[in-house]
């Protein structure tokens, strides 16, 4: 499977939201099988540049069959920023503390029933832009 380009806009300050929906390679959502039932997850982060420790994740989550089909939901209400250097933490900041600038992308589904976890799909890729906030 071949990842799609998709650049993003993000706004300093505010809640982002992006919606993915999945579809086969006929274009057809239909016949997409719920990715969460059948072992997918869904993870996506942003880092400064491909090299950098510096990063931010997404919340990526699958909802249920019964909400949407094929659909993957990928958003910064809350956002882990982790330094390769210091341990992980997990903190409420959105996207205020998001400094302003372009960043590289991608969303993976991964195969949640593969203990290696080795069967990586890379979805969508990309560049992410945040647009500074004026009103704080």
């Amino acid at each position: 499977m071949t990842a799609a380009r998709h650049n993003l806009v993000i706004d300093q300050g505010s809640t982002f939201t992006q919606d993915i929906i999945v579809k086969d390679k006929t274009g057809n959502t239909s016949t997409v099988r719920d990715l969460s039932a059948s072992g997918w997850s869904a993870r996506a982060s942003m880092r400064p540049t491909l090299e950098s420790t510096t990063v931010y994740i997404f919340d990526a989550t699958i909802p249920s069959v019964s909400a949407s089909l094929g659909k993957i939901v990928m958003s910064f209400p809350f956002a882990d920023i982790t330094d390769g250097n210091q341990p992980p933490t997990v903190t409420q900041v959105g996207t205020t503390s998001i400094p302003a600038g372009n960043y590289v992308y991608d969303l993976e589904l991964v195969d949640a029933r593969d203990p290696a976890n080795e069967k990586v799909h890379k979805l969508i890729f990309g560049t992410a832009t945040v647009r500074r906030e004026v009103t704080r």
